[in-house]
């Protein structure tokens, strides 16, 4: 049996890394170790994680290696996912955020299948799983964007197994890695002052394997829609994928043609992404920052390879930046955001709505049950009455 290092990184998730750390002893087998690096958190992340190794619940034989740093690291998880890797010592790479958790069951279907694949002479490097999203505002699971990507994906092998790859979504926490093969090409996440670094992990971890394979299995739920978020971001934060592109497009060959279409339409299909939930502030450094990166594609390639894949309203924008239309992109984009914002305020008015509708309710049982009527109580239905209504503007 093959030894698994299990890499938790951990910042400001204090309500949620128990439920992270229980998870991974349930999957956790003697000979496996759990490494967690916190990364200064402002919170109790660490004085729960302290609390969880005293626990007693990982089973006897896995180790446990606490890293909590004295001062947060710049950007995302990065530094911290690389304090991870050089301490681990299994012949497998896992992943996991502190706010997510594992599916037992799923997590150990998905690790049989990969210690078998790494028996042999070509053994496997990377297997990529299948995970949920758990909304926190709506309390409900989903799928995620790239559900659709799985239609006969495990029959894939060689390049078509690498493409279907960099198309799906880059998390770490969805894939076991084989350890050997991470150190031997010395992969690691880029560090710097900013996020969602996984993304050109990511592209060097495809690129680089020789052995890809899948497995339809969900692993993992993954928390999203939470305070804090990386993925809420919605502001200057989502210029590091033009970082993370050219750091991609770097790597690749000037002759290597349809990496660069795969590089060109992931980038253009996370500007997408941007452009439904960007802040006003963000639009102009936005379109100047993609102006730049779209700047020496070749025309051929955006026409045919690139702008057919996406729908009318993204096409108009896209071209707009790559011919240098700043303005009517600009207010193609800022009409998004209005009409989002829009939306989020007609949201919160119904909201509000709801509430006094509820407060006139219990007002009017408690005036017309005279009896049973408590003054503190009454004072404190019209003081919230009134707020929420000033809050909502006039009453219907």
């Amino acid at each position: 049996m093959s030894r698994l290092s299990l890499i938790v990184t951990s910042f400001d998730v204090g309500p949620w890394i128990e439920a992270a750390l229980q998870g991974a002893a349930r999957v956790l087998r003697p000979g496996d170790e759990l490494i967690v690096v916190d990364d200064a958190s402002r919170d109790d992340s660490s004085t729960r994680i302290r609390a969880f190794g005293q626990s007693g619940q990982l089973a006897p034989g896995v180790a446990f290696r606490p890293v909590l740093l004295g001062r947060n690291t710049p950007g995302g998880v990065g530094p911290a996912a690389n304090i991870g890797m050089s301490l681990a010592q299994g012949e497998i790479l896992a992943f996991l955020d502190g706010d997510d958790w594992l599916d037992p069951e799923g997590f150990d279907v998905v690790r049989d299948r990969f210690e078998e694949a790494l028996s042999g002479p070509a053994p496997l490097d990377l297997l990529i799983a299948n995970y949920t999203e758990w909304h926190e505002g709506l309390n409900a699971p989903r799928l995620p964007a790239d559900a659709g990507l799985w239609h006969g994906v495990e029959t894939l092998a060689d390049e078509d197994a690498r493409s279907r790859a960099l198309e799906m979504i880059a998390v770490p926490w969805r894939k076991l890695y084989r350890r050997d093969f991470i150190e031997t090409h010395g992969l690691r996440f880029p560090e710097g002052d900013f996020f969602f670094e996984d993304n050109p992990f990511h592209w060097a971890v495809c690129r680089a394997a020789i052995r890809i394979a899948f497995h339809d299995r969900v692993l993992c739920r993954h928390r999203i829609a939470r305070p804090g978020q990386t993925m809420a971001s919605s502001g200057p934060e989502l210029l590091a994928f033009f970082t993370h592109f050219r750091t991609i497009m770097a790597g690749i060959g000037r002759r290597e043609y349809h990496a660069r279409v795969l590089a060109l339409r992931w980038l253009a299909q996370n500007m997408c992404w941007h452009m439904e939930r960007m802040r006003l502030d963000t639009i102009i450094p936005w379109i100047d920052a993609a102006r730049e990166a779209l700047a020496d594609v070749p025309a051929r390639l955006w026409r045919r390879e690139v702008l057919p894949h996406y729908d009318a309203w993204a096409r108009e924008i896209l071209q707009a930046i790559r011919e240098d239309r700043l303005d009517l992109a600009e207010r193609r984009i800022m009409a998004i955001a209005c009409a989002r914002n829009a939306r989020q305020a007609e949201q919160q008015f119904q909201s509000l709505q709801g509430e006094i509708d509820r407060l006139r309710a219990d007002l009017a049982e408690i005036q017309g049950n005279a009896t049973a009527t408590d003054p503190d109580e009454t004072d404190r239905l019209l003081q919230e009455f009134e707020r929420l209504r000033h809050a909502s503007g006039p009453a219907a």
